[in-house]
């Protein structure tokens, strides 16, 4: 797959790997960043789990701070989901 994020999605399809807009487990998120370099190439998040209150919690890195994994919890329809790519 391309290195840049916001490729993954249709690169993963192309592939022949199942995406989606359903959240689920231990799949990939593949977002639109909020601002700089994340806009313009995206982030891709790993989902950890799926919360019965309509959120995910994600690991990632380099989104707070670089060279830094962090784990975060954000609405499973957050606007900057651009879809999910099933293991």
């Amino acid at each position: 797959m391309a290195a840049t994020p916001k490729n993954w999605l249709a690169n993963a399809k192309a592939s022949g790997y199942v995406t989606g807009k359903e959240a689920a487990p231990r799949s990939a998120v593949v977002m639109a960043g909020p601002t700089g370099a994340m806009r313009r190439y995206g982030h891709v998040a790993y989902v950890t789990s799926v919360n019965d209150d309509g959120t995910i919690t994600i690991s990632e890195m380099n989104y707070d701070h670089f060279n830094r994994v962090d784990t975060r919890t954000l609405s499973a329809n957050d606007s900057s989901i651009r879809g999910y790519i099933y293991p």
